[in-house]
């Protein structure tokens, strides 16, 4: 399911790990209207909100790891670093934020104006998050080490921040850059 949020006027697609918990906070305390599907198409332009790649992969690896643990006590860490490092294990909390825009373009073909996560906090006050126990420094430096394919993020990141693009055309100038 797709879902986009009228936050003050503006049109916002929540992505995992990009302030997806504030937004849902905010939207909650000012009841804002949500659009489910094929009426996100009403919505134009979308906002989205990036994150640096690397970081953000680090923080979802951790988010993950830290809510299987609530499933259950006893995983094997390394286990599954190496299954998300083989693409065995794919997760919301970590998946590239160009998959993404890809299933949103299952229901929007609009414009898509992309900001920083930092813009973000100038749109909302709020920067509620999970309550997850902090990173250590080995786990950070242990994630860091997962080899996982970042290169479209990179590229969405550091090119396109700030553009106002079609959504399709956006998705095919990232796939054009790595052909």
């Amino acid at each position: 399911m797709i879902r986009i949020v009228n936050l003050k006027g503006v049109s916002v697609y929540p992505i995992f790990k990009n302030g997806k918990s504030a937004i849902e906070q905010y939207a909650d305390e000012n009841k804002c209207k949500w659009l489910f599907n094929e009426q996100c198409n009403s919505a134009n332009p979308i906002t989205v909100f990036l994150r640096r790649p690397k970081e953000r992969f680090i923080s979802g690896v951790h988010t993950y790891l830290e809510f299987e643990k609530r499933k259950t006590s006893n995983i094997k860490e390394e286990e599954l670093f190496d299954h998300i490092e083989r693409k065995k294990i794919t997760n919301k909390h970590f998946m590239p934020q160009f998959d993404w825009l890809e299933r949103l373009q299952e229901y929007y073909n609009g414009i898509i104006i992309l900001k920083t996560v930092g813009d973000l906090r100038n749109l909302i006050p709020n920067r509620k998050s999970p309550r997850i126990p902090e990173m250590g420094r080995d786990r950070r430096q242990r994630i860091s080490d997962i080899t996982y394919d970042l290169e479209k993020d990179h590229i969405l990141y550091n090119n396109y921040i700030g553009s106002h693009l079609p959504l399709k055309l956006l998705l095919e100038k990232v796939n054009h850059a790595l052909s």
